[in-house]
């Protein structure tokens, strides 16, 4: 005889409408007005439940984009939030956002998002999976296609701009200036079924493109602020112009390389003034990823990249837990953590994804099902830990290996978020 499968767990329930509402008028003062941000209202709820599809430009983005609609919004949210203990209670009871693995599919939520839907609450993501560290959008998982047609509800694209220069993914201080959010277009489940998968997914890509710098152009608002340029070196690991590694620092408004002495200066229109350097962060990433590609090609066996203390963590129990206080050295070999007491090292062969959380952390899948969180910043390096040249460095070795070893050529295209 079967055992009667239990009922499922409602998602959608009164009370998020009531901290939808009440939240409203709290958070003014905190991000609203601090953010310069500016949006208009919009009554749609009688056409939905909807699937609400925004560009990720810095952390608080669900906040901001919540309030342009009048009903609540469960937002797809990584999984790092679900292991804080008593606060994910109390998130998970005020808000339920649905839960994600950063980087890795995951049909769980696929469900929960099904769910939400069905129960007549409208779902938000932002489908890049990562907060842009340069102004352009990160990649678009071309699944998104698949999803968007899978679930038959109309998909809201909503568009942000301005917040990038207001609080750049690498800067230590927010800016402010001008941002603002408006929604771009809202397709509905007839005209998606005139659209193959593949003719989705680039509209979406399409649909919430934002070049900060494109944007910056026609506009040209100021964002001020102190020490404007203080933890680029999160994002620009090497020297756009001698290519050494680890050489750029940053003080107040200025940028130097102390290899070749390069300066320039970060503006409060977000360029880069300079004779050395270019004058966006999009043209310097391009180049980072060439320089870091010849780097890593001319590497000797079991060469040290970069060593960047902070603290680790065990990323999979809840809470999470404290495994103590290390030096990460990443390597051409895989990454290893030396604690005061044993060494954890894992080769890129048993690493299965990195990705990026926030502005100075790094978490690490395992293959064998582990989790680890890194968090570079520390009292005596609040600002040189650069994430991205872990992620970049990764993406190297695995596509790689991917390819059938060291055969294979690879281009500046393949690497970045």
């Amino acid at each position: 005889m079967k055992k009667a499968q239990k009922p499922k767990k409602r998602i959608v329930r009164f009370r998020h409408r009531l901290v939808f509402s009440f939240f409203r008028f709290v958070f003014l003062p905190i991000f609203i007005w601090p953010y310069r941000y500016h949006y208009q209202r919009h009554r749609l709820k009688k056409d939905g439940p909807y699937l609400i599809l925004g560009n990720h430009t810095c952390m608080i983005d669900p906040i901001l984009l919540s309030y342009a609609f009048d009903f609540p919004i469960y937002f797809v949210s990584s999984e790092q939030i679900f292991n804080l203990g008593f606060a994910t209670k109390i998130l998970r009871f005020l808000v339920h956002p649905l839960k994600k693995a950063k980087s890795v599919a995951d049909i769980g939520t696929i469900k929960e998002i099904k769910q939400t839907l069905k129960e007549g609450g409208s779902v938000g993501m932002f489908v890049e999976g990562n907060v842009t560290y340069t102004g352009e959008n990160p990649r678009t998982p071309r699944a998104i296609g698949k999803l968007i047609r899978h679930l038959q509800v109309p998909v809201i694209f909503y568009q942000m701009r301005g917040l990038y220069f207001t609080d750049p993914r690498w800067s230590v201080y927010r800016k402010k200036g001008y941002a603002w959010g408006e929604i771009k277009r809202i397709l509905f489940p007839t005209e998606i079924a005139k659209l193959t998968d593949e003719e989705l997914a680039q509209l979406v890509i399409d649909e919430l493109y934002v070049n900060a710098y494109e944007v910056q152009k026609k506009y040209q608002y100021l964002y001020k602020g102190k020490k404007r340029a203080e933890g680029l070196e999160r994002l620009i690991f090497a020297c756009p112009k001698c290519h050494q590694m680890h050489a750029i620092t940053t003080k107040d408004n200025e940028i130097r390389c102390t290899a070749c002495q390069a300066q320039g200066t970060y503006l409060e229109t977000g360029l880069i003034e300079s004779k050395e350097f270019d004058d966006t962060l999009i043209e310097i990433d391009r180049k980072l990823k060439d320089i870091l590609i010849n780097y890593l090609q001319n590497l000797k066996t079991d060469t040290v990249i970069s060593t960047n203390p902070g603290l680790l963590w065990n990323s999979l129990s809840s809470p999470k837990t404290k495994i103590g206080y290390c030096d990460a050295i990443l390597t051409n070999h895989g990454i290893r953590f030396v604690l005061k007491n044993e060494v954890k090292a894992y080769s890129y062969e048993e690493i299965q994804q990195v990705s990026i959380q926030g502005k100075h952390k790094i978490i690490i899948y395992l293959k064998n099902g582990g989790r680890l969180l890194f968090d570079g910043l520390t009292k005596t390096n609040p600002k040189s830990f650069s994430p991205y040249l872990y992620l970049l460095t990764f993406q190297y070795y695995k596509y790689l290996q991917s390819e059938g070893g060291f055969k294979h050529e690879i281009t500046s295209d393949i690497l970045g978020l």
